[in-house]
């Protein structure tokens, strides 16, 4: 009521106004007419001032506008990226290019709800890729998780701890590695190195055709756990004798003359003198043109009394052999004595024959003999 009777009091007013310039009839409600369009439309223009849309009718100024509707869509504007709204219309709309830092308060994560090849956090081509930390922190991986590096290397500056295991090592890298054991052994040159189980590496090796005494070898020492030693050449004379021999052979005919029986005793001229180191015994070796009628044995006897003929009446038998009526035989085990000391005597001596005796009788008895410095 008060807002009519203010307006009923301006109309009154204005009419009075108007009569006081003469104007009566049709054409004092014209001007009434006018006066209260002007009225509504400076109503509306005050309303849409104050509520933000000052361009309001300055195309024409006649269109009439839906206040409640402008207001709705103004506020809707607005709000739109200062409330939850907005991070929906990020997710659905908005493909962001950042020119500027971006920060994660903290106690707040960064989550992607995406996984393959196509998602994921994706870097440019260009410089490297670097995660940074100001302190002595970790980068932690979820359990169950893992850290594939598709191609490339992983370059350590510091140390590598490892609580797990580590699949697809290369084996012959690790078992190299572990040949080595522990230790320092920077100095060590592994395209340099001589294997076990690879050839060819010795022969690609420049060779040395003449050999001389300060030459060094390398030799893994037995006395001292097979720790790797050198030694010279000249040093290796003593050790070698003892296991490097000469094949020898002692040959004996005890026949007088070709085609005559052999008989009992020790036949002349069929004695020797073995050399200066001892002589294994190695083979035995009878060979007989005729064979004996029965039976035919014979011994090998060494005296190591020395060289002298006369001193030959102690004897050690090497061995004995039964040849019977066979035309040859040959041993190689068993022997009585199976060494023949240095500097000795060696005889035959045929100690039974029964029926006839063998013809044309070779009996060979073989020895390694030591080389000799």
């Amino acid at each position: 009521m008060v807002q009519e009777s203010s307006g009923l009091s301006r109309r009154v007013k204005a009419l009075e106004d108007l009569l006081k310039f003469g104007l009566v009839g049709s054409d004092l409600e014209f001007v009434l007419a006018i006066q209260h369009k002007h009225s509504i439309l400076l109503g509306k223009l005050v309303h849409e001032v104050g509520s933000g849309n000052v361009l309001f009718g300055i195309e024409d100024p006649t269109v009439p506008v839906d206040i409640a509707t402008h207001a709705a869509v103004a506020a809707a504007h607005h709000a739109k990226y200062l409330d939850a709204a907005a991070i929906s219309a990020v997710e659905g709309e908005a493909t962001l290019v950042l020119t500027g830092a971006v920060s994660i308060a903290s106690g707040k994560s960064l989550t992607l709800l995406t996984d393959g090849s196509t998602g994921g956090v994706k870097f440019g081509s260009g410089g490297d890729v670097i995660l940074y930390r100001g302190a002595s922190n970790k980068l932690y991986l979820g359990t169950g998780d893992s850290l594939e590096i598709v191609s490339g290397d992983i370059n350590i500056g510091g140390n590598l701890t490892l609580t797990g295991t580590v699949d697809g090592v290369d084996i012959a890298a690790r078992d190299h590695a572990q040949a080595h054991g522990s230790g320092e052994h920077s100095a060590e040159s592994d395209a340099a190195a001589i294997h076990d189980d690879v050839a060819g590496e010795i022969v690609a090796i420049a060779e040395k055709t003449t050999p001389v005494a300060n030459d060094e070898v390398v030799v893994e020492d037995s006395a001292d756990s097979n720790n790797k030693k050198s030694v010279k050449i000249s040093n290796l004379k003593m050790p070698l004798k003892a296991v490097l021999y000469s094949v020898h052979q002692y040959v004996f005919t005890p026949d007088a003359a070709p085609a005559a029986e052999a008989v009992t005793g020790t036949p002349q001229g069929n004695i020797y003198v073995s050399g200066p180191g001892t002589e294994l015994v190695k083979r035995i070796i009878i060979s007989c043109k005729t064979a004996a009628g029965t039976a035919f044995t014979f011994t090998l006897d060494y005296d190591s009394g020395g060289e002298d003929m006369d001193s030959f009446a102690v004897d050690t038998e090497i061995d004995e052999v039964a040849v019977g009526t066979a035309k040859g035989i040959i041993v190689t085990s068993g022997f009585t004595t199976a060494t023949i000391a240095a500097r000795s005597l060696i005889a035959l001596d045929i100690t039974t024959i029964t029926g006839t005796g063998p013809k044309d009788v070779t009996i060979t008895l073989e020895v390694w003999r030591p080389l000799q410095t």
